[in-house]
């Protein structure tokens, strides 16, 4: 992580380090909240890694239905 996140993303040096370092999937798993939806998905993206979403019922959602709850909460 660089000295100063506020001037260059986590998620970048997190991809850069894994991509230099380990190249390691990250799976990336949010619990009924979206806020940080695109870091997530573009940290497990950027490594080939999965995404889901746990809604509150206990749901399980990947892929194309996260994208389409999230642009419905922008």
């Amino acid at each position: 992580v660089t000295e100063d996140p506020e001037t260059t993303p986590v998620v970048e040096d997190v991809l850069t380090y894994n991509k230099n370092q380990s190249n390691a999937k990250i799976n990336c798993i949010c619990l009924m909240e979206l806020k940080a939806f695109e870091m997530m998905e573009q940290l497990s993206k950027g490594t080939g890694g999965d995404f889901s979403l746990v809604l509150e019922n206990g749901d399980v959602l990947r892929g194309r239905e996260v994208e389409r709850i999230a642009a419905q909460n922008k």
